[in-house]
């Protein structure tokens, strides 16, 4: 998404529901109550846009953290999460049990 902005991006429209509601979770988080956002759709409908457009506007002064799913991790729901936790807490696949839990 980041080498596309570069090249020159369309202009962003008929996402103003979406961005509403991550807003308000931006909102809610901001007041305490903790959020997560997600975007579940076909390929091509413009999820990665749509999470650029919020960053772009909304996520000065936060801490983003995100994660993407693929095909072949189809097979347990909790990948990205995985994945998004392995990549924050730098848990590398060489490192053993006890590691894994200090970090």
């Amino acid at each position: 998404m980041q080498r596309s902005a570069g090249r020159g991006l369309a202009k962003f429209v008929g996402r103003e529901r979406e961005m509403k509601a991550l807003k308000h979770a931006a909102e809610q988080a901001r007041g305490g109550c903790g959020q997560s956002a997600a975007a579940m759709a076909e390929p091509g409908v413009g999820k990665s846009r749509l999470f650029f457009e919020f960053k772009a506007t909304s996520a000065a002064g936060w801490m983003v953290l995100e994660t993407f799913s693929i095909s072949h991790g189809k097979a347990s729901a909790y990948l990205p999460v995985i994945d998004l936790l392995r990549n924050y807490f730098k848990i590398a696949n060489e490192d053993d049990e006890r590691t894994r839990r200090e970090k």
